[in-house]
């Protein structure tokens, strides 16, 4: 484990159920979202595009329902 929330005591309900709770969590989850929005697309060839990343999005759409 990378982290643990010890000693972070939420005070309000908002903050207890927020989706991210550590502030590292909030700061990886925004920089990997920049990744794949700005650098991806650049190094993504047409093989990854439509063998890989195609399916994978179909499959998870018909996943959710």
């Amino acid at each position: 484990m990378f982290y643990r929330e010890a000693g972070d005591f939420k005070t309000s309900y908002q903050s207890d159920q927020a989706t991210f709770t550590l502030r590292l969590d909030k700061i990886l989850f925004w920089g990997l979202m920049a990744v794949a929005t700005f650098v991806v697309p650049f190094f993504v060839t047409e093989y990854w595009e439509k063998s890989v990343f195609l399916p994978f999005f179909i499959y998870s759409i018909a996943a959710l329902g």
